[in-house]
């Protein structure tokens, strides 16, 4: 399936490249870890979701748009995105 996307004036963002591509394969895997010979995947949607929990859990502690943050985490995209936000 070719993507098309409407020319727009806005610049291109990470969240609205990938609003877009969860328009179109938000139940498709976006991420795979080898786990016990197997793979776990993880959708582009709840790649979103866990996004926006993170985002959101930052902004109640008075983080505001643009304001950096570092978060120190395992080398497991999985671990991360299926824990509840532990901010």
């Amino acid at each position: 399936m070719n993507l098309v996307w409407k020319e727009t004036s806005a610049p291109l963002s990470l969240p609205l490249t990938l609003e877009k591509v969860i328009a179109v394969h938000g139940a498709k895997a976006a991420l795979l870890q080898k786990r016990a010979g197997g793979y776990q995947s993880i959708s582009y949607q709840e790649l979103w979701d866990s996004a926006q929990a993170v985002a959101s859990a930052l902004m109640q502690r008075g983080f505001v748009e643009k304001k950096r943050a570092a978060l120190l985490l395992k080398n497991s995209p999985i671990g991360f995105i299926r824990t509840p936000p532990f901010i």
